[in-house]
């Protein structure tokens, strides 16, 4: 299972309880329920990213994402929502660390589809599995537009 796969990548890069922890089922269906109504045009779809409302911009992943990722949110130190994606696991696991810790397990797994998502619901970062980066909401969008190239 996914869930699982993520919380040994963060025992193996030794990040504490404190520092990455998963949501309960309730509290993480309440998290991905809101992120689709906020940010995806149809709830039930399988592949999220195909429905992210506007105003949104994709770019193709850099390599490694990790490093990326820490560059492209606001505050690296920040604590933010790390959700998995139906494409992947269902019911979706949702992990709550800050962008620097959600890099570092990252690292640590096989290419997987994720969402990194500000708990204000005000943005989102997401990679398919085809190794395309989307950033949907402010500053992430105008951050990747002038960071990558299309």
């Amino acid at each position: 299972m996914l869930r699982d796969d993520i919380l040994q990548a963060a025992r193996d890069v030794s990040v504490s309880a404190d520092a990455f922890h998963v949501l309960s089922s309730g509290d993480a269906a309440a998290v991905v329920s809101r992120m689709l109504a906020t940010f995806v045009d149809q709830p039930k779809r399988t592949w999220w990213w195909e429905g992210f409302v506007p105003p949104g911009v994709r770019r193709p992943s850099p390599d490694p994402i990790s490093s990326f990722l820490q560059v492209l949110v606001p505050d690296a130190a920040e604590c933010l929502f790390l959700l998995t994606t139906p494409d992947d696991e269902v019911p979706e696991s949702v992990f709550s660390a800050s962008a620097a810790t959600i890099a570092s397990v990252i690292d640590e797994c096989y290419r997987f589809e994720f969402v990194v998502l500000h708990p204000s619901f005000s943005w989102l970062i997401c990679e398919s599995h085809h190794g395309v980066l989307y950033a949907v909401g402010e500053p992430v969008r105008t951050r990747l537009e002038s960071l990558l190239e299309p």
